[in-house]
């Protein structure tokens, strides 16, 4: 079987990722917002899925993502808006419409600039520790273990799309594997002068992963 990807997360099959989800479905109660990994995965699958309506369904942005029923009894994933809106969102169409070629070079990159991200929250690490870092979005404080890296004006999506224009289109940026799960850019000189530019131009601040999660991504 082929392998499955969704964002930087690869499955053995379509079928497994099916299962993985399908397990937080039926393993969560009802009415009650997801929470830690469940709530990371499904979240994943709303912004890198394949829904062909996931920037309607997103809209303003999705707070939380409960499990409730439909009229019919069966029980599926809606996403709580910021605006107090809830729509259901089908994990089972997220994963099977089509990934494109521009979906798979904006994945490898993410990858490419990883450890400058990793580096960056390292760098505050002890302010985290000691409680003094605020968020970037809410401005509450926050704590190690609930730290996301979020990329500021200019947004991630935004210098992903100048660098590909620049190079001509994202039918330029061809990509390949690194182990079981990595992608990065095929040609390396390639690869370094995205590297460089992220690093100079990259606007990066610390956010409450939740806070993170549910801002609109389109």
């Amino acid at each position: 079987m082929a392998p499955y990807l969704l964002g930087a997360r690869r499955y053995p099959s379509k079928k497994a990722a099916r299962d993985e989800f399908r397990r937080i479905l039926n393993s969560n109660p009802d009415n009650v917002p997801l929470r830690g990994e469940d709530a990371e995965l499904v979240s994943l699958l709303v912004h890198a899925g394949r829904h062909p309506e996931a920037a309607e369904k997103v809209g303003p942005g999705v707070v939380d993502v409960v499990i409730r029923r439909s009229e019919f009894g069966t029980r599926g994933f809606w996403l709580v808006r910021r605006d107090g809106s809830i729509v259901d969102f089908s994990y089972l169409t997220a994963l099977d419409g089509q990934s494109s070629v521009e979906a798979e070079a904006r994945a490898a990159l993410r990858w490419e600039v990883n450890d400058q991200i990793l580096a960056f929250r390292d760098v505050h690490a002890a302010d985290l520790a000691g409680g003094t870092v605020t968020c970037g979005l809410c401005q509450q404080l926050m704590t190690p273990d609930n730290v996301h890296v979020d990329h500021h004006e200019p947004t991630f999506d935004e210098l992903a799309s100048r660098f590909a224009e620049v190079l001509g289109g994202w039918d330029r940026l061809v990509i390949e594997w690194v182990g079981a799960t990595g992608r990065r850019l095929q040609n390396r000189d390639h690869g370094d002068v995205w590297q460089t530019y992220h690093r100079q131009t990259a606007q990066l601040r610390l956010t409450h992963r939740r806070c993170n999660l549910s801002r609109a991504r389109t």
